[in-house]
């Protein structure tokens, strides 16, 4: 790699920056129990691309769509980093999207106090209520989010992925839940409820290693809720993934998932068919919250190793699934694309 840059000092350059950007996709891109107090601890490891995050969202009934995140990473200069991310979707304006990575000495985790701190961000397991929270503040941009139900792991199909270089783990903590959130805009503090999402990933893989695309849908409400996720490992091979609904005990793997895209208005939209055992559905983007490409805007040295990192882009839309009775169910849908377009 160093050939390719030229000098040795740009290749720390490349490190130092370029990963922590990769960092922070992998971030971005299942019913076994474990002890309330064990739930939040980190699980470290010494990989060069180590990273593992926990993430909760709030799709509210204001149209608000808020997402916070705090995790440990190898990756960049320096072992057990920290990061936190926020971001703030609103009905009528442009996301608010913050982020930090810190030295390790700025995050920790308290076994007694069952929390999760990296600065100014904390994940909090209050037992006694059963509630998670996260809280962060980047930027004079503060938010929290509560969700109404403990965590535990869920096991879906297909969470643990083993190569020859790596692995790749992920549990649903939180599958939907009744939530309660707060957010700033413009110095005015807004609360609102409705409900909620939650899981936790561990990878030493980077994104152009662990998948080619990922789909994922999350329509919640109180009595109906469907979840759906689905990994396509290269490109012309078909999707792998599972469907759970809120009335199963269990994820079950879907049959097939087809997806096709259109541009309208400048804007790239996508429909999803998805085929299970007795039924089908359709999944159909409505409107983009965010399109987050953090190679963009990384320079020259970003693209020249793409065909190693490739090109992460992830696409959040506000969506519906349309089941075969003509049901909709509105949601949050994820498209993460490895060599983005």
């Amino acid at each position: 790699m160093c050939s390719l840059c030229g000098i040795a000092d740009r290749c720390a350059f490349l490190k130092t920056h370029f990963l922590k950007t990769i960092f922070l996709f992998v971030s971005l891109t299942s019913s076994q129990t474990l002890l309330a107090s064990d739930i939040l601890n980190p699980d470290l490891d010494d990989k060069e691309y180590f990273s593992e995050t926990f993430t909760l969202f709030a799709d509210l009934s204001n149209g608000a769509y808020i997402y916070g995140q705090v995790g440990v990473s190898n990756i960049g200069p320096g072992n057990e980093r920290g990061i936190c991310r926020i971001l703030i979707s609103l009905p009528d304006t442009g996301p608010i999207n913050h982020s930090i990575i810190v030295d390790k000495k700025e995050w920790s985790y308290s076994e007694d106090a069952q929390l999760l701190q990296v600065k100014a961000c904390q994940l909090k397991l209050l037992s006694d209520k059963k509630l998670l929270v996260f809280s962060g503040e980047l930027e004079e941009q503060k938010i929290k989010i509560t969700l109404h139900d403990a965590p535990k792991k869920h096991k879906t199909p297909n969470d643990r992925l083993l190569t020859k270089v790596g692995y790749y783990k992920s549990d649903i903590l939180v599958p939907w839940s009744k939530a309660t959130a707060s957010y700033e805009v413009n110095g005015e503090n807004i609360n609102a409820a409705g409900f909620g999402y939650a899981d936790h990933s561990r990878s030493t893989l980077l994104p152009a290693k662990l998948a080619h695309q990922w789909v994922r849908f999350r329509g919640l409400n109180s009595k109906n809720s469907k979840l759906l996720l689905a990994r396509q490992s290269k490109k012309d091979e078909p999707f792998e993934g599972w469907y759970w609904g809120q009335k199963s005990t269990k994820p079950t793997s879907f049959k097939e998932l087809v997806l096709s895209n259109q541009t309208i208005d400048n804007i790239q939209h996508w429909n999803i068919n998805v085929t299970n055992r007795a039924s089908s559905y359709k999944i159909k983007t409505e409107k983009l919250l965010i399109r987050y490409a953090p190679m963009e805007d990384k320079g020259v040295l970003a693209k020249m190793l793409s065909f190693f990192m490739g090109n992460p882009v992830t696409y959040t839309y506000r969506a519906k699934l349309i089941s075969d009775d003509g049901v909709e169910l509105p949601g949050i849908l994820e498209i993460a694309k490895i060599n983005g377009e």
